[in-house]
């Protein structure tokens, strides 16, 4: 296997490693032998390009500015002063408290946070964010965020342990002794883009807020063009976008899918760049992904499960491609067009997309082609349903394998 040296010069210091990564990372297909979090520092604005020794200075003073915070910080919170309140020395217990409490139940079922020295770490560096940003402070879903990074932040230190020969540049932005100073750096320069999205403290009207209810309105209201029909079942079923547009936003993403997955995601959002665009782009392919399930349904407290609850999916690069393409204003997208895609997807795993018509159609048999789509994708979702153990009668059953029959032999 490739040291971890030779994957730093052959990923990050050739002339054209930028663009490599960057498509790398937009297709969804970055690992963690990919150094992931250097590419994030860089994306993040944490190291500029190209890289050079500037770097090594660059992560040194970042990591000072930190370490004189949790003395800074540590000092107010140890020595007895008679001119500070009794309110404001609560204050911070109760900051403590809170984070504890959080940070208790962080990804229980993942072995590596019930560590006690990874959940001290995410502590710390939550309590020094929030005492040196009051206008936010702390908040639910930070601990989560900050989990993300510092998991990521180890994986990558342990990988240059065990395989790096030569010292250098490498060995100074990945250092696993300061892998809690390197998370509270990359939480605060996320938070630079996102704290926006968040509560603040010293904004006394409801500004803030009105503007990630704003922000989930606008990109609710363009499924309107995207797809009527299906923007017309959501008004009916009288789902309210900020309910859960707010958790998908301001956590990007990172509660709705398993977190092998949200890295993955976190990648594209980070390399697409534009002040985190493609959360935008996400938003709105998510919305369309669910859009046969919602609308066949016709039931309003599923339509509002199916998206506080998204369900699982089997590809996130097929949403990352799909919210790239939208981004970047490459394809002209519905409801049913992305759900043929998704059911496609599925049920031709490793086929190219237009497997059926080179393969079964003739050239002249589109509208065949979009009807057997179309069909496959029904047969999808009915079994689906059937694997969720959901109610589906055996009449229905044999419709399917009517279906099916129909099927294979329209494609001999």
């Amino acid at each position: 296997m490739e040291t971890t040296q030779k994957i730093f010069e052959t990923m990050y210091v050739n002339d054209t490693s930028a663009k490599v990564i960057k498509k790398l990372a937009l297709e969804g297909k970055m690992t963690r032998y990919n150094l992931r979090t250097i590419a994030w520092k860089i994306w993040l604005g944490v190291l500029p390009l190209p890289v050079n020794s500037v770097w090594t200075s660059k992560m040194n003073n970042e990591r000072k500015r930190y370490h004189e915070l949790v003395k800074k910080y540590e000092n107010e919170t140890y020595v007895v002063d008679p001119l500070l309140s009794g309110s404001s020395n609560n204050e911070r217990d109760e900051l403590k408290k809170k984070i504890k409490k959080d940070i208790d139940r962080l990804y229980n079922s993942i072995e590596f946070y019930c560590d006690n020295e990874i959940r001290t770490k995410i502590s710390n560096a939550l309590y020094i964010f929030a005492r040196e940003h009051d206008d936010l402070g702390y908040q639910q879903g930070f601990h989560e965020i900050m989990g993300i990074f510092i998991r990521e932040l180890v994986l990558d230190s342990e990988l240059i342990q065990n395989n790096t020969i030569e010292r250098g540049i490498l060995h100074t932005v990945i250092c696993l002794n300061e892998i809690e100073a390197d998370t509270f750096i990359l939480f605060e320069k996320l938070m630079t883009i996102l704290g926006v999205f968040y509560e603040q403290k010293r904004i006394k009207d409801s500004s803030t807020t009105s503007l990630i209810h704003f922000k989930c309105e606008k990109l609710f209201q363009s499924i309107a063009k995207y797809d009527p029909k299906y923007f017309a079942t959501l008004i009916r079923h009288n789902i309210v976008p900020a309910v859960f547009g707010l958790r998908w936003i301001r956590m990007l993403y990172a509660r709705e899918f398993h977190i092998d997955d949200v890295v993955i995601l976190w990648d594209a959002i980070f390399a697409f760049g534009h002040q985190l665009k493609l959360v935008d782009s996400l938003f709105i392919v998510m919305m369309l992904y669910v859009r046969n399930d919602i609308v066949e349904r016709d039931d309003e407290s599923y339509s509002l499960r199916r998206l506080m609850k998204y369900p699982p999916v089997e590809d996130i690069k097929l949403l990352i491609e799909l919210a790239v393409a939208l981004a970047e204003h490459r394809v002209s997208i519905s409801g049913t067009s992305i759900c043929m895609r998704v059911d496609q997807n599925s049920l031709l795993v490793d086929q190219p997309i237009d497997w059926l018509s080179k393969k079964k159609c003739s050239r002249d048999s589109d509208k065949i082609e979009e009807s057997l789509l179309q069909k496959l994708g029904t047969i999808q979702r009915k079994l689906v349903l059937v694997d969720r153990e959901e109610k589906i009668n055996t009449q229905e059953l044999l419709n399917i394998a009517s279906d099916l029959s129909k099927i294979i032999d329209t494609m001999k």
